[in-house]
Order: C-alpha cells, then sequence, then structure tokens
C-alpha cells in the first residue's frame, strides 16, 4: 500500500534531497509510485472495480451516482490492515421518496508509518464527504464534495559530498474537492462513469547539511492528481461479473527553494490509463446465510519520475516501480435480518473487513 499513494510524493521531495539544483537521493524515489487505492472490503476482493458496482453506499464513494441504486438504507463501518499501516471507513447512505438518495462518510484513506535507522516518515491522509444522487428512469446521476486533510512529518540523514545531510519537513492542511459520477441501469447490468478532481497540498522543508543549516523553509507544493474510472458491471441473483479502468493525470511536486525563486517540477507517473480491474462473485444459501466467494484482479500500470529542473537539459530519471498484476479474493456473508459481512484479501497482506446493518 505504501506504494500506491500518491501522497508520499511530498514526504520525499522533502526528505530526499536539497532544493532545486542540489543532489536527489535514488534510495527514496526509486520506490515511489503514485498509485492510491481507496476500497471497501467488497470493492477490493473484486480488484478495486467499484465504478459499477451498485446498493452498496461505500462504492457510491468512487461513483456516488450508485447510491440512488440502493435498496435500503443502510449503515457501513470498515478496516484494513496493509503491514504496519491501516485506515477506517465509516458511512452510510439511503434513498428518500423523492427519488434523491443521500449519504455521507468519514475515512482514513492513508495512513503511512515508516522509521529506520535514517528516516522516519509519517502522515494520515483524513477526508469526509457528503453524497446526494438521483435516479430518472434508467439514468443514475451524483455528486460528492469532500475536504481531505493532509497531516504529515518527516526526517531523514543522509551522507552527501558535503557532509551529513539532515532533512526534515511536515504539513496540515486541507483540500475541498468533488466527484461527479454518473450510472446507466438496464436489469442486471451498470455503466458507470465518475471524475475526481484533482487537488494541492503545500507542505514546509528544513535542513542542515554538516550542522549548518542548508535550507532554512523551502516549501514543497504536492498534487492528487484527478482520477476518471469507467465501470461495467452484470449483477444476477447468483453471478456477478465486474470491470473497471482508471484513467488519471500525471502528479507533480513543485519545489519552491528558500534561497530564491528558482523551481522545478517532479512529474510522477504518465498520464493514461493507470489500472485495470476485474472481478466476480457467486452467490450461495447455506442454512438461510447467503454466502459470496469473490476473486479479482488489479493490473497496475508502469509508474516513474522525470525530474525536470529550472536549468534547460536538466533532467534525471528514476526507475519507480514496474507494471504488475496481483490478485484478491474475498468472502461475504448476507443474513436475513439485514446485517452483512465482507472480507478481503490481497498481496503485502492486506486483509480488509467490513460490517453493515440494512433497514
Amino acid at each position: 500500500m505504501v506504494r500506491r499513494t500518491c501522497v508520499r510524493v511530498g514526504f520525499l521531495a522533502l526528505v530526499a534531497a536539497a532544493p532545486v539544483g542540489a543532489q536527489t537521493n535514488d534510495a527514496y524515489w526509486s520506490v515511489w509510485s503514485g498509485r492510491e487505492e481507496r476500497l471497501s472490503a467488497r470493492a477490493q476482493a473484486l480488484g478495486g472495480a467499484a465504478a459499477a458496482l451498485g446498493d452498496d453506499s461505500a462504492a457510491a464513494a468512487t461513483n456516488p451516482a450508485l447510491l440512488a441504486t440502493l435498496r435500503h438504507s443502510e449503515l457501513v463501518g470498515g478496516y484494513t490492515s496493509f503491514g504496519r499501516s491501516n485506515f477506517g471507513t465509516i458511512g452510510g447512505g439511503g434513498l428518500l421518496k423523492s427519488g434523491i438518495a443521500l449519504g455521507g462518510y468519514v475515512r482514513r484513506p492513508t495512513t503511512i508509518r515508516e522509521t529506520d535507522l535514517n528516516r522516519r516518515l509519517e502522515y494520515e491522509l483524513t477526508e469526509g464527504g457528503v453524497m446526494a444522487a438521483g435516479k430518472w428512469g434508467r439514468v443514475a446521476g451524483g455528486v460528492t464534495v469532500y475536504a481531505s486533510r493532509l497531516a504529515l512529518t518527516a526526517e531523514a540523514l543522509s551522507q552527501e559530498a558535503g557532509g551529513p545531510l539532515r532533512a526534515g519537513g511536515g504539513a496540515g492542511s486541507t483540500r475541498v474537492g468533488a466527484t461527479a459520477g454518473l450510472a446507466w441501469v438496464d436489469g442486471p447490468w451498470t455503466v458507470g462513469a465518475s471524475f475526481r478532481t484533482g487537488s494541492k497540498f503545500s507542505a514546509d522543508r528544513t535542513s542542515t547539511l554538516d550542522g549548518l543549516t542548508d535550507d532554512a523553509g523551502s516549501q514543497v507544493e504536492v498534487e492528487r492528481p484527478w482520477l476518471l474510472a469507467m465501470g461495467l458491471s452484470y449483477q444476477g441473483v447468483k453471478v456477478g461479473v465486474f470491470g473497471q479502468v482508471d484513467v488519471r493525470q500525471a502528479g507533480t511536486i513543485r519545489t519552491v527553494a528558500n534561497r530564491g525563486p528558482s523551481t522545478g517540477t517532479y512529474d510522477a507517473e504518465t498520464g493514461g490509463v493507470g489500472a485495470v480491474r476485474g472481478g466476480l462473485q457467486y452467490a450461495l444459501l447455506l442454512g438461510g446465510v447467503s454466502v459470496v466467494p469473490r476473486v479479482g484482479m488489479t493490473h497496475l500500470a508502469e509508474a516513474g519520475i522525470r525530474y525536470a529542473g529550472p536549468s534547460s537539459g536538466e533532467t534525471l530519471l528514476f526507475a519507480g516501480t514496474e507494471a504488475r498484476t496481483r490478485p484478491t479474493f474475498g468472502l461475504g456473508l448476507v443474513f436475513r435480518n439485514g446485517v452483512s459481512l465482507d472480507a478481503a484479501v490481497s498481496d503485502e497482506s492486506t486483509v480488509a473487513v467490513e460490517g453493515r446493518i440494512r433497514f
């Protein structure tokens, strides 16, 4: 999960190098990837294919139009653990008599804590949103307005040509964004698409080189890229098939050096197809309980970083992460009293659990 978070690039910009024009530490940059996944347990088990996952208020955080496909009002709570990091989600939604659906959520899509002899990295991204959707015939539309708060601290020690470089930084800023979605529903078939706006966070960076002040306070601007998700699903009584393609903008970081107006931009991931997702589920009725095993697949595109400095021809390349395909697995239990439980596992020791109650 550490490699899937766009905001981590802010930390790396803080701790990896002196202001623009100085050295850059490949040990930090080479592991970075601007891949972000904010998934419920059910969506995670299906490979993250949530853009056309109907009748699920947690999936509506990806595509708010899906809120209008709810058959009952529901409350949802979940928890995900990946390595030493974790996050939680609470939310829900329901239909009004007028055909308009309302919902909301508060969650921590990203929490990362890394500590070793030469580096300490901690940040939390907390997000809360209000969703509204309506359905007119086969067409549904919705919008989410959300606020995201980034809190971070970072420290790193490296040996440079001029002596030991100790860098650190922090941020605590809130940004407002929106997600708009559309869905077309015809019986068991759903086509969905959503667009999440981008946002930028500001962070401070300071450093000392060989015990002397090297940077008294540069600014680092981190961009959370916009994301377009497009999905198709078939949800029958027993069988469900889900697919999704993510298209994203290239994330960027701009460093405004404390010593002058010189700036540089780091491009994170080439814009374009960022992920292809798919999943299957099958419902079995066992003793009055619906048991739903799920399998999924996520193919993540290659992610690299290019630094374009203010001087002509100044370019540094970093390999980033290779494209890879990972499997996902899950299980759902649906009880007659309106309670359901979902669990999902994937690579990198990621485990997600989720419970909901319908009324």
